[in-house]
């Protein structure tokens, strides 16, 4: 399908982009960027990459959620050289690292080089840690704030694996009028279409130094006027001078209205946003055949390049009600998939990112959405949202085989960060939620990556309270 593109030209539009998600706090005072965007801050030294990195040499950092049902939440962080042993236990919160504290929960990251990379979700704050082990305590070294170089601060960020570089990036609704202008917050004029106006930085990693804000805007031809387009984008990939975001596809119910959460509904359309790389250039979007689900993600990476740092596999599962596992290759879809779900015995389900252990070998946490729920909690809106169960498959993408791998009836990992990989063996914290399973025990879960035995091996014992949850390994 060809697409159409319309450049933003000034500065001040920015301001006119509206959060799909406007639970933030519109009068928070906008704070004084201690750094300015630097424009050698491209990335240019990335032309292709693999996604898959060893960090069989790295310790553990373990998280966890104070309030995972809440609006605001207590993120902790614990270290420990091996979490192995059952007889270990951890209290989460006790005597821990305080990364997060009255915020939404952190998108975070960790790196090959043993620094945590975290962004403050609906503030922009964007830090990097390191535990000293000489000190016996983590250290926060640096923040960037990103939400002044952005414009606002309802940003996502991702690190560009494989790479010293990180992706902080947003995309909001704006409607035009029949001549292309953008219409105004409290514009009278009548909108003929709709697009997604995006702002994408690099920062670098090692010096926390942000690049230039790319911005532009993307309409979906034959489908803006119907008013859909791109209100999302997250966990990019990079391979043949391409940059691949994940894309949420949603639909404003009347083109005549302000995008708002009242207004604007989320579809199961399946599709990724490419832009040319370092330079952001010709932007287009291209979908998969069919209705599978959304690609971005939601707190974990969503999409990896196999070891030939040419094949990219990607998952669905955000919106949709469906988990497939796609391929991309050379710019377009493959006619491949896997109906992970489905062949795990559900016909509705989500994920929100997996986790690849090499050669070939996939991690997919699901949600059995077809099964009890085990317990509700308000989301930002004030609505009461049914969590369900759910299960992890292990995935041989070579073979198209799915195992689903044993795991407690209470499992839930709708805000899970992270598993770590560690010599051949992959770590899950699995703890239960919901204030009817307290006398349940959590347990860090552990499964060889080359085995196909469903049983775990049980590591670490893990304590949490009814509202709190261990939400990663890093």
């Amino acid at each position: 399908m060809k697409q159409t593109f319309k450049t933003l030209f000034t500065a001040g539009v920015t301001a006119l982009f509206i959060s799909l998600f406007s639970s933030c706090d519109e009068s928070q005072e906008k704070r004084p960027d201690p750094v300015k965007p630097d424009d050698t801050i491209i990335g240019a030294d990335i032309t292709t990459a693999g996604t898959y990195e060893s960090k069989d040499g790295l310790d553990f950092y373990i998280g966890y959620t104070v309030g995972y049902d809440q609006q605001k939440n207590n993120f902790y962080l614990h270290h420990f050289d091996k979490l192995d042993d059952p007889n270990l236990t951890i209290v989460g919160g006790k005597d821990a690292f305080a990364l997060v504290t009255d915020a939404r929960a952190p998108h975070a990251y960790r790196s090959s080089d043993g620094f945590l990379y975290s962004l403050t979700y609906r503030l922009g704050d964007i830090t990097n840690v390191i535990y000293n082990k000489d000190k016996k305590k983590f250290e926060l070294l640096t923040t960037v704030r990103s939400q002044n170089v952005i414009g606002n601060n309802n940003m996502r960020f991702a690190l560009l694996p494989s790479t010293h570089y990180s992706s902080v990036h947003e995309i909001s609704p704006v409607r035009f009028d029949a001549s292309g202008k953008v219409l105004g917050k409290d514009a009278t004029s009548a909108a003929v279409s709709i697009g997604g106006a995006y702002n994408i930085l690099i920062l670098d990693n090692k010096a926390m130094k942000l690049g230039k804000n790319n911005k532009g805007s993307i309409s979906l031809p034959e489908l803006d006027k119907q008013g859909y387009f791109v209100s999302r984008v997250h966990s990019p990939v990079i391979t043949g001078g391409k940059i691949y975001y994940g894309a949420q596809i949603s639909k404003l119910e009347s083109l005549d209205k302000v995008p708002g959460k009242k207004t604007v509904k989320s579809t199961g359309k399946t599709a990724t946003v490419v832009f040319d790389y370092p330079s952001f250039k010709n932007p287009k979007v291209i979908f998969y055949k069919e209705e599978v689900g959304s690609t971005t993600g939601y707190r974990s990476r969503n999409m990896f390049v196999a070891e030939d740092g040419k094949t990219i596999y990607q998952l669905t599962g955000f919106e949709g009600g469906k988990v497939f596992m796609l391929k991309m290759k050379n710019g377009e879809y493959q006619d491949w998939s896997i109906d992970i779900a489905g062949k795990c015995g559900h016909s509705v389900s989500r994920s929100v990112g997996w986790f690849y252990a090499g050669n070939g070998i996939a991690f997919v946490p699901y949600e059995k959405g077809d099964a009890a729920p085990i317990t509700k909690y308000k989301d930002p809106h004030g609505r009461d949202i049914e969590q369900y169960p759910w299960g992890i498959a292990r995935v041989d993408l070579n073979k198209g085989e799915v195992l689903d791998l044993e795991v407690p009836s209470h499992t839930y990992f709708f805000q899970y960060q992270e598993a770590a990989i560690r010599n051949g063996k992959i770590y899950f914290a699995i703890t239960p939620v919901g204030p009817n399973l307290s006398s349940y025990d959590g347990n860090v879960y552990i499964w060889d990556v080359k085995n196909t035995q469903a049983k775990p091996q049980f590591g670490a014992k893990l304590v949490s309270g009814s509202n709190n949850v261990f939400t990663a390994i890093f």
